[in-house]
């Protein structure tokens, strides 16, 4: 079995190789399948599944933030807004102020087409979510990734229904 853990942690890069990986301030709940993304001075935890993701859960709505300090710590967790529906094994990138979350399985029962995006103000919270009428043209979950680069989102890999594939889209934002 398996169960979610509330620990944080970190590592320091020197000399091109990580340090030791040193305990952060535990997220106020715990949680696992969700999404993580960096904007500005803040790191956003968004949805995921909070209990054993292979038995009983609970879908998460809430996104937290904590502060990045010039030093790496972290501040204390904070309620920074919800995502409706709760996904898991979605993906969130930051791009021009606007975080865009892509795909997952919503509310622990269907594989996503969904693209959902929020102002990012300031870092410090994220506004209302919309979600974005274009979609995908399938739906996509299970630990596909999302990297940005000049202006374009990745969507890179994953798989839906016990079936995985190397499909790469791109988007502009």
């Amino acid at each position: 079995t398996s169960t979610s853990v509330d620990a944080g942690w970190r590592a320091r890069f020197a000399d091109g190789k990580v340090g030791a990986w040193e305990p952060l301030p535990a997220t106020p709940e715990p949680r696992s399948h969700h999404s993580a993304v960096v904007v500005g001075d803040t790191l956003f935890a968004i949805g995921g599944l909070n209990g054993n993701p292979a038995g009983k859960n609970v879908p998460l709505t809430s996104i937290i933030a904590a502060t990045i300090a010039r030093d790496g710590s972290l501040g204390a967790w904070r309620h920074a807004g919800a995502l409706e529906p709760a996904l898991a094994t979605h993906a969130t990138a930051a791009a021009n102020g606007v975080l865009w979350t892509v795909g997952g399985v919503e509310e622990n029962a269907r594989f996503s087409r969904g693209v959902w995006r929020a102002e990012s103000s300031g870092g410090l919270a994220a506004s209302a979510w919309t979600r974005d009428t274009m979609g995908l043209a399938e739906p996509s979950s299970h630990v596909h990734q999302m990297p940005v680069f000049a202006g374009k989102l990745y969507r890179v890999g994953g798989g839906a229904r016990r079936v995985v594939h190397g499909q790469v889209l791109m988007a502009p934002v």
